[in-house]
């Protein structure tokens, strides 16, 4: 019995993470007041970009590391742009997170 990894899964659980970070941002936004069109339309075009890599014919695991590399340089951005945020250091363990559901050490050690 020999069971495969499905990587084609692992890129559609990584896509709705993004799109998970990216809709708690728009909500966080509009709910405290600080509703600037800027920065929600900043989320939409993350979630354009993870889609449109989603959707590329290229290799699996260069695939799996931009899809994870998406979360990583908005928190990154967002680190500069915005005030000390607990949320953005939650983004960056959970854009690790994505990463290591491809189990491959090398995508693993590349990212770190």
């Amino acid at each position: 019995m020999s069971q495969t990894y499905n990587l084609k899964r692992v890129h559609k659980v990584n896509l709705i993470a993004v799109y998970i970070i990216a809709s708690v941002f728009i909500l966080q936004n509009l709910i405290f007041g600080k509703g600037a069109i800027q920065d929600i339309l900043s989320a939409i075009v993350i979630m354009v970009i993870a889609t449109v890599l989603f959707f590329l014919p290229i290799h699996n695991l260069l695939k799996g590391f931009l899809l994870g590399f998406v979360p990583t340089l908005t928190v990154y951005a967002l680190m500069f742009i915005q005030e000390f945020s607990i949320a953005n250091h939650y983004i960056f363990f959970v854009s690790i997170s994505m990463i290591a559901l491809y189990f491959e050490a090398r995508l693993i050690l590349i990212y770190a």
